[in-house]
Formats: structure tokens, C-alpha cells, sequence
């Protein structure tokens, strides 16, 4: 058996010949993105990935090598993919939840209009996808820049599932956008109240319209999204269904208003961040949002909070979750003004990192006004 020197000596001229190949590959791969981009075409093209990494899958002598080899060359199409957007410039790809006429569309589509939104975004660099799990996992794989999400609503709250989704992923908030909700009960042409018997909708959307549907006779049926519960209904068959959604979508689903404005809060506002895997920080950001555990001790989280006081920094949120891996433990989520520029603001940092358990800060970004 060899020793573990020698076995080092092996792989470090592996490893010259993998740098010398990865060298030669890149170029061919700038190559590539200089074509793309003077015939307008997407970076991404994911049935040629594919393509590639089964064929190379195939050439291996040992099979068992097939989920590592497959993990290589994911990795080296995501490497690529970001050399070859950055020789294309500044044009980005977005996603969100649902479906067009969705309120997440409408908050990707008003971020893209935003000054906060400096990057080039053509219809075809719009995705979409139907759960949250997806859409991080589209982030996480590189096929979207940025991915929009609903946070809270000034109604009902905290979205749960998304303050889990910033635990589990490193990705950074770079912007934040505000959408006034109003709910319409929606059913086909000819349909009247009186003969929906099941009603479909986001189950937030049903906690936002709970005073008008407890004395209706309706079934409520969670659905993935507003827009494609509208979609869902348009597309059925069935005469005695509904949907809860925007006027947008019942334009869009070619659907009936049959109630508007049915939340019961008229001023009902959800908030969506906007997600990336890379820091984004402009001159204009002021506000900044972070996670944070400490030492379950009498009085701590009031030591941690005071220095907002003291340094004249307004803690805007703080917000808490279970620790899932220490029962009985909370996790904090906190927004504050600023910038981190500010020396003020590095100073709350630098004590917020060497007080606490764990911190982690999401980002510092430009916040939405509407109110």
C-alpha cells in the first residue's frame, strides 16, 4: 500500500492536469457566451446540461462514481453559467411563485420596474414555480439571479414557511417590495353565488377573508396559489366552484367577480424580499435584517437589544421562531434602519456577532415605503 505522501504527490499533479483542462474549458466556455450573447440568446439551457452530464456519466468505468460525477459537472455547468453572465452583462434572470396574474407576479414585476433593480430582465428571464421549496431550489441551482417572496402580511403576519426557508439556505435579502392585496371571489360566467359549493384559494388568502366566508356555506380548499386557484377554476368543467383571487387573474382566467374586495382588512398589504445567493449592497440601502440565537439567561435578549438604544439605531421588527434543533429555544429575526456603512451600524454589527450565539445577517438592502 502506498503511503499518504506519496498518495499527495498523485493527486497534486491530478490536480495540475484538472486546473490546466478547467483553464481550457472556461476559454471555450467565454467563447460560447460571446456567441450568446451577440445572437441574444439565454445562458441557461438546461436539456443540454443534461445531455452532457449523462453522457459523461456514461463514460465512467466504475458506475458507482455516477451521483459524484453527476455532482462535478451540476457544479461546473453552474461555474460556467455565472463566467458566461457575466461576459453577457448585466441581464438577470427572476422568479417567483404562481402563476401571471398572481400577487407574487405582481411584486416581481413592480421590483423589475423599481430604481432598487439595476439589472436587464427580458419576459423569457421571468420563471416561475408552484411551491417555495422549487422556487429556493431554482435560486440554489443558479437557473434564477433573484427569487421574490412573500415575507408578511399586514393582516395575518409572519409567512412561517418563508422565516424556516432563511434558516436553511444562505441567501441574502436585496430588496424588499410592497403589494396592496385585495381579495375577489371569482367563479366562471353564469355561475352565481348561490351555486358554488367549494371555494379554492391560498390558504393566507382564506385567513385574509375570514368575516365574509364564516356564514357562507362554501368549502374551503387550499391551493398552491391565488392565480392558479383562478386558473384551476377557469379550466374546470365544473359550474359550482370558485376561486380567490385578484382582479388581475379574473381578467387573465377570463372569470367573473362575484364579490370584491372581501378581505377584510382594506388595507391589507404583503410584504415580499427578494433573494439572492450573493450580497447586493447600494448606497441607498436602509434597512437591514439579520438571524440571531442567544444564551437562554435572564435578561440576555434585553443586554442584546439595548444597544439599539444606544446607539440611536430603530429596531423595526423582531420576530421569533422555535429552534428546531434545540427544543424550547427560539431563533430571532430582527430589522433595523440603516446602512452598513454607517458607523453606528457597524458598531451594532460587531457587538450583535461577538454577543450572541449565532448570528447571521440576511442582507442590507432598499426598503419598500408603502405603508
Amino acid at each position: 500500500m502506498k503511503d499518504l505522501d506519496t498518495l499527495r504527490i498523485e493527486i497534486d499533479d491530478i490536480d495540475k492536469d484538472i486546473t490546466r483542462l478547467f483553464e481550457k474549458r472556461m476559454n471555450v466556455a467565454r467563447q460560447i457566451g460571446e456567441y450568446k450573447k451577440a445572437h441574444d440568446l439565454p445562458v441557461l439551457n438546461s436539456s443540454r446540461e443534461q445531455a452532457v452530464i449523462e453522457k459523461n456519466i456514461a463514460r465512467l468505468d466504475n458506475d458507482d462514481l455516477g451521483p459524484y460525477l453527476n455532482d462535478f459537472y451540476t457544479q461546473l455547468m453552474r461555474v460556467s453559467r455565472e463566467y458566461q453572465s457575466g461576459l453577457i452583462g448585466t441581464r438577470k434572470k427572476i422568479a417567483y411563485t404562481g402563476v401571471a396574474g398572481s400577487f407574487a407576479y405582481e411584486a416581481t414585476q413592480k421590483y423589475i420596474n423599481s430604481k432598487a433593480y439595476p439589472f436587464v430582465t427580458k419576459p423569457q428571464d421571468v420563471l416561475c414555480y408552484d411551491t417555495f421549496d422549487k422556487l429556493c431550489m431554482g435560486l440554489l441551482n443558479g437557473d434564477a439571479d433573484f427569487i421574490v417572496i412573500p415575507f408578511e402580511n399586514s393582516t395575518t403576519g409572519a409567512v412561517v414557511d418563508v422565516y424556516d426557508l432563511l434558516v436553511k439556505y444562505d441567501f441574502y435579502i436585496c430588496g424588499e417590495v410592497c403589494v396592496k392585496v385585495n381579495h375577489n371571489l371569482l367563479a366562471k360566467e353564469g355561475t352565481k353565488i348561490a351555486d358554488i359549493k367549494e371555494v379554492y384559494s391560498h390558504s393566507q388568502a382564506f385567513m385574509q377573508s375570514r368575516d365574509y366566508l364564516k356564514d357562507k356555506p362554501f368549502k374551503q380548499i387550499p391551493y398552491l396559489n391565488t392565480a392558479i386557484s383562478a386558473k384551476y377554476v377557469s379550466e374546470s368543467e365544473r359550474c359550482d366552484i370558485g376561486a380567490i383571487a385578484s382582479v388581475a387573474a379574473a381578467e387573465l382566467y377570463g372569470l367573473k367577480v362575484l364579490d370584491y374586495n372581501i378581505n377584510f382588512n382594506q388595507n391589507n398589504i404583503t410584504k415580499f424580499i427578494v433573494l439572492s445567493k450573493k450580497k447586493v449592497v447600494s448606497k441607498e440601502a436602509d434597512k437591514l435584517s439579520a438571524i440571531m440565537t442567544i444564551d437562554d439567561k435572564p435578561g440576555q435578549l434585553h443586554s442584546i437589544l439595548n444597544i439599539f438604544n444606544e446607539k440611536g439605531v430603530n429596531l423595526s421588527k423582531i420576530e421569533s421562531r422555535p429552534d428546531v434543533n434545540n427544543p424550547f429555544e427560539y431563533i430571532f429575526f430582527i430589522d433595523f434602519e440603516g446602512n452598513e456603512n454607517d458607523e453606528k451600524i457597524r458598531t451594532v454589527i460587531d457587538f450583535l456577532n461577538k454577543n450572541t450565539k449565532n448570528c447571521k445577517f440576511l442582507g442590507n438592502y432598499v426598503s419598500d415605503k408603502l405603508r
